[in-house]
């Protein structure tokens, strides 16, 4: 059972079907890794590796390039554990959310899912997400190489017999490219929504944001346990009583922003009760 992913670059050089060979080498470095940590994620129960994994339960396969445009063509193939688990009939649909959703997440653009799977994860558990941007991110920035270097001007993700997916350009270059570490830590008034027990990543509504961005907390059984807890007890509170009426707290984070300025996600460094 394959899915296959098309990727085309085009204006400039590409539109001759030519690219670059450093430009060329880039883009599959990064597609490669992107790939291949998401597809991990996708079969083993959101599982996300900061590396590129050993292929375990699929294989990632190269075809060609085709010339109007710079196409490259790639599939990858599940075992039969995968898709049994997800079903031989709409397993390709479900990948693709997954995947779609985790680039769209990395490079700040919007995607919504197609499948009741892709769906209810968003809904339900959008720090996988967030996790896995947090690891393709620097792999992606390798993707729009072409577009950095002005031998292209986009690319499109295209699902075969489906369609165009999602669009990388200048400004999903922008936003990948740069992630900068506050050095100061700052003190906002914020309420948990998400929260994975297991990853210590999560996803609070910020006052001074005015929307939900994703947190993470360092080592939840060690120095960030007690944070742990107030993000638990946070999640608990906003659920019972709802956003605006429980669950507030003092969170004092270091963000982390783009080239221009926007928040990306927090690293929690402490989260209190507010007196």
């Amino acid at each position: 059972m394959k899915s296959e992913i098309w990727i085309q670059f085009e204006g400039e050089q590409a539109d001759s079907g030519q690219l670059d060979l450093v430009d060329s080498a880039e883009v599959l470095q990064g597609l490669a890794a992107s790939i291949n940590i998401i597809t991990h994620s996708f079969v083993h129960n959101h599982e996300v590796r900061n590396r590129v994994p050993i292929r375990d339960g699929f294989n990632t396969t190269l075809t060609a390039a085709k010339k109007g445009c710079f196409e490259l063509q790639m599939s990858v193939e599940f075992d039969g554990a995968a898709i049994q688990k997800h079903g031989p009939s709409v397993i390709s649909a479900k990948f693709w959310d997954y995947f779609s959703t985790s680039i769209a997440v990395a490079t700040g653009v919007k995607y919504d899912p197609k499948t009741p799977y892709g769906k209810d994860l968003c809904e339900e558990q959008p720090y996988i997400f967030d996790d896995i941007a947090n690891n393709i991110e620097t792999h992606l920035v390798s993707a729009h190489r072409p577009i950095w270097s002005k031998n292209a001007e986009v690319a499109r993700l295209i699902r075969p017999r489906v369609g165009e997916q999602l669009v990388l350009n200048s400004d999903t270059l922008e936003y990948v490219k740069i992630s900068e570490l506050s050095d100061n830590l700052e003190y906002l008034v914020g309420n948990v929504t998400k929260y994975n027990i297991l990853t210590g990543r999560g996803r609070a509504y910020f006052q001074k944001y005015g929307k939900t961005v994703p947190f993470f907390i360092k080592d939840i059984t060690g120095p960030g346990q007690a944070a742990h807890l107030q993000a638990v007890a946070s999640m608990k509170e906003a659920a019972e009583h709802g956003i605006g009426n429980g669950g507030d707290r003092h969170f004092g984070v270091f963000a982390v922003t783009g080239s221009r300025g926007q928040i990306k996600r927090v690293i929690a460094d402490g989260i209190s009760e507010i007196p």
